[in-house]
């Protein structure tokens, strides 16, 4: 099997049980830039089974630190890694993103961050990179439209008004200088540049 079958078969199973997993054109877009910028480092929050890593892994030749809470997910995603012939240069931390992220990033630098975690934690993780980014690194942020409710102006449903309220805050705080955001509202992602901080 290919090691794009075996994607594809890791894309297709987290679909079937749905466990979110980044779609085609987030992928695309991983790719894109980790071929573009050539990273030594990459920082992914959200591991979910592995795909994104192995998709940025494969991409480039950088080591890979990821973060997620589930840790049946992140033994399945070493599975997927180790099949790939990846293992090596993705390392997994299971923890609470926000509790562990200072000991996970601890004298490292990126050149590109995949936030794709609890949306809460996004302006959080964001800000922590200020001493871990490396010049010119590119962040990308996933899900930012979430459930197609930030974008524009209208008031959201309750249940969801307090990640959409602060989604769209984070928008525009990441939209305004000294940073370079472009917006991808139809696949919900935002790519940062930061140039300097």
């Amino acid at each position: 099997m290919s090691k794009e079958e075996i994607l594809l078969r890791a894309y297709e199973n987290a679909k079937a049980a749905f466990i979110p997993v980044c779609d085609e054109e987030c992928a695309r877009v991983l790719r894109e830039q980790c071929e573009k910028t050539a990273p030594e480092r990459i920082l992914e929050i959200g591991t979910a089974v592995g795909y994104s890593a192995a998709v940025m892994a494969l991409a480039c030749g950088a080591q890979v630190d990821t973060i997620d809470m589930d840790e049946e997910r992140l033994l399945a995603a070493q599975k997927l890694w180790k099949e790939l012939g990846i293992s090596g240069r993705i390392h997994a931390f299971c923890g609470d993103v926000k509790a562990i992220l200072e000991q996970v990033t601890h004298g490292k630098k990126y050149g590109l961050v995949f936030i794709d975690g609890p949306k809460s934690a996004y302006r959080y993780i964001f800000d922590h990179m200020k001493g871990h980014a490396e010049e010119n690194a590119v962040i990308i942020s996933d899900d930012v439209n979430y459930l197609g409710l930030v974008q524009g102006e209208g008031y959201p449903p309750h249940k969801h008004r307090t990640i959409v309220v602060n989604m769209r805050k984070y928008l525009e705080y990441i939209s305004a200088p000294p940073f370079e955001t472009s917006i991808f509202w139809e696949d919900g992602i935002a790519v940062t540049k930061v140039k300097k901080w």
